[in-house]
């Protein structure tokens, strides 16, 4: 293990610390370490990563097992951004619907994405203007983390196009039905 991956999975544990806990550990450390890991610690928090410990071992360990070259061949990152290309801008509001602010903007800035303009419109004017904000002030973010954001999306997009039903098509007399149905109702009221 290199020492940047050393540093990135002490932040992690660390942010699964109560914060007096945090704050004790983190005395351990001498300044440089102490600044560098406080930096990781604002990004988790930015980010909204949950403090679940068990959550966040689980990821370490996917990550250490499918970190290198995949079965598949689309474990880096052109695979992964040429997969996410093909979707589409309506699929990806509906995975990133509860997703932060941040963590879409990151999205956004790992490539030039065919659906963009879509998205954006997609998006409400509120969080839209807050993601805007966000891709032109938020620093690059590291190629591993990036890698492992485009896994993530991807494997979400995945998921919810197995579970998604079939879109069924409107059948006009049913909006005759339900005026009928409302005005009998209407009827009945004293």
């Amino acid at each position: 293990m290199n020492e940047a991956m050393g540093v990135r999975r002490a932040a992690l544990l660390l942010h699964t610390l109560a914060p007096a806990d945090r704050v004790d550990m983190l005395a351990q450390f001498d300044a440089g370490q102490r600044t560098m890991l406080g930096k990781l610690l604002d990004e988790l928090n930015t980010l909204g990563i949950p403090r679940d410990r068990d959550l966040l071992e689980q990821t370490m360990a996917s990550l250490a097992v499918d970190g290198g070259d995949g079965e598949n061949g689309d474990t880096d990152a052109a695979g992964l951004v040429a997969s996410l290309q093909s979707a589409s801008a309506q699929d990806l509001l509906r995975v990133l619907a509860d997703e932060s602010v941040e963590l879409t903007a990151r999205l956004l800035a790992c490539a030039k994405w065919r659906w963009a303009a879509d998205f954006m419109a997609g998006l409400d004017p509120f969080k839209r203007r807050q993601v805007q904000a966000l891709l032109h002030d938020t620093a690059p973010s590291s190629p591993h983390f990036n890698k492992a954001l485009l896994r993530v999306v991807g494997e979400a997009l995945r998921e919810a196009s197995q579970r998604a039903p079939a879109p069924r098509p409107m059948q006009p007399y049913r909006w005759g039905r339900i005026v009928s149905y409302l005005r009998g109702a209407r009827k009945e009221i004293p």
